[in-house]
């Protein structure tokens, strides 16, 4: 999958992309594993849309992957972690802080 934008509106900051690959599936077989990297300039979108996600207002970068593994017929136990960092922050400092973090997840299946 791929999504992609670009704000015409302004001159800089306005490009915004999000790639995903996703393998296999616990609804299929047993695992299931996914990639996304994403890249989103602060100004990406119209000002009125990213009142409801933050995510295409703060200019960031970042990685995730997920993990799944199918353990019966309605379970799935998932590890999931990512690596993204505000590049257009305000403060300076925190513009190369990737922040790193994991997380384990029970999925129920239907």
């Amino acid at each position: 999958m791929a999504d992609g934008c670009l704000n015409t509106a302004v001159d800089d900051g306005n490009r915004g992309l999000w790639l995903a690959l996703v393998a296999g599936s616990t609804l299929t077989s047993r695992v299931r594993l996914e990639y996304v990297y994403a890249f989103v300039d602060p100004d990406a979108t119209l000002g009125a849309y990213p009142a409801d996600d933050f995510f295409w207002t703060t200019g960031w970068q970042g990685h995730k992957a997920d993990l799944g593994v199918g353990i019966g017929s309605h379970v799935a136990l998932h590890a999931v972690g990512s690596f993204q960092r505000f590049k257009d922050s305000p403060r300076i400092l925190e513009r190369d802080n990737w922040v790193r973090r994991l997380r384990l997840e029970v999925r129920l299946k239907s």
